[in-house]
């Protein structure tokens, strides 16, 4: 007989009613639940090997900081430790300075006292030398060694003596002055640049640290932000199409 005498109802390939492409569609929805779920993962990987790239930049940053950090504080120590140097050597310099003003002092007073005493020693009328009694026509007019007081012109010449002395007496009394201006003034200048070293380190470390907190609260912003990206966005699931 014909072919389709010899077919049994096993041979039957499709009924009335039923859907062919039902397994086309499953394996389909399967590839594509796979391509989703390795696209979640590769997703989770690149978060996390992007919070470990920040955490090593962030990481480098701090170390930086530090690095800024304790050079700016070797500076102002090798900064301060000079100062410190030059203040002592300027005080040695004027301690040395007034020295020798007070060597060449008593010097000059010591020779001062040698020609006073000298010219004491030599003057005959303070020493009243007897010769001079002696008159060599009328012995009994004068006795020029008996003693008078000075003569006008020696009164004088200690009265420009003295003088001078106070002028003298003037000027180191200014110099002396001027150079314990220049001291305070020195010493003054010298605190007032230590004083502003200081401040400006610790505006310095002020200003780092709120950098610093501006940073983390810029990363902790950001961080919530893509969270709340993926939370609502990447992490669902419904699948592409």
């Amino acid at each position: 007989g014909s072919i389709e005498s010899t077919l049994r109802p096993s041979s039957l390939q499709k009924f009335e009613g039923e859907d062919v492409t039902a397994a086309d569609r499953r394996d389909l929805q399967i590839k594509q639940q796979r391509t989703w779920i390795e696209k979640q993962k590769q997703e989770k990987q690149d978060r996390k090997n992007q919070e470990v790239q920040e955490s090593v930049e962030y990481s480098g940053l701090l170390k930086r900081q530090q690095a800024v950090q304790a050079y700016a504080e070797m500076e102002l120590n090798t900064s301060r430790k000079h100062l410190q140097s030059e203040i002592a050597q300027a005080n040695k310099e004027l301690a040395e300075s007034k020295r020798q003003r007070e060597l060449l002092h008593k010097s000059d007073e010591a020779k001062l006292n040698e020609e006073e005493i000298n010219a004491t020693l030599s003057s005959e009328r303070l020493n009243e030398n007897p010769v001079l009694a002696v008159h060599s026509n009328q012995p009994w007019r004068v006795r020029t060694d008996h003693w008078k007081g000075m003569a006008d012109d020696e009164k004088d010449k200690i009265r420009q003596y003295q003088q001078t002395q106070r002028v003298e007496a003037e000027e180191i009394k200014a110099n002396n002055l001027q150079m314990e201006n220049m001291y305070a003034q020195h010493t003054e200048y010298a605190r007032r640049y230590v004083t502003h070293a200081a401040h400006q380190f610790e505006t310095m470390k002020e200003q780092q640290r709120v950098n610093n907190r501006d940073f983390l609260k810029t990363q902790m912003q950001e961080k919530d932000a893509r969270d709340k990206h993926f939370n609502e966005e990447v992490n669902t699931n419904y699948p592409t199409e």
